[in-house]
């Protein structure tokens, strides 16, 4: 049986960090051309809605800290685009 390989905490760090840049990345190319303001409604009603369900989440963060991190993502986007085409937001979300 060949041993994994353990990364050190630094190449973690790193190796989060490029993750993080690249999803940031990514939704400033999926908002770009969509309304940013539109996006946060749609998706904290959706969070929010879903907070109390008896169902178990698919999501890993809870909805509150979900809604605060796109607040923060978002908030800058505002304004500069005014589309409001749903699948548009719906790729923004997801």
């Amino acid at each position: 049986m060949s041993a994994t390989p353990q990364l050190s905490t630094e190449q973690i760090a790193l190796k989060m960090s490029q993750s993080l840049a690249a999803a940031e990345a990514k939704l400033r190319t999926a908002v770009a051309s969509v309304d940013a303001a539109a996006v946060f409604s749609s998706y904290s009603l959706y969070r929010m809605a879903t907070m109390l369900s008896d169902q178990p989440s698919k999501h890993t963060r809870p909805a509150p800290a979900a809604v605060e991190l796109a607040a923060w993502l978002l908030y800058p986007e505002f304004g500069r685009s005014v589309s409001r085409n749903g699948e548009h937001i719906q790729a923004t979300i997801t």
